[in-house]
């Protein structure tokens, strides 16, 4: 619960969540359906826009197995709060 508390100030003060804890939040939601060959986070934020929505993001990715062939999904979070914002298969 605290972590989401903060995250709520973080957006207000316009702060960014560590990448290292959006890449690591991310990685244990894909553990549970399986183990992970690989992932990566951009460092710095990028400006993103979705209608009349304005923020930072991270851009970050994953790999892994699936039937035995390595597949990748990018993610894009908010780089204030950490919440994904978008997920898809490359």
């Amino acid at each position: 619960m605290w972590p989401r508390i903060c995250a709520s100030c973080n957006y207000f003060k316009k702060k960014s969540v560590n990448p290292d804890h959006v890449l690591a939040t991310v990685k244990k939601a894909f553990k549970e359906d399986g183990p992970i060959e690989g992932s990566w986070i951009e460092m710095t934020t990028a400006p993103w826009d979705r209608y009349a929505y304005h923020t930072s993001v991270y851009y970050g990715g994953i790999t892994r197995l699936e039937d035995g062939e390595p597949v990748q999904y990018e993610f894009i979070a908010d780089a204030h709060t950490g919440t994904l914002m978008n997920i898809y298969k490359v």
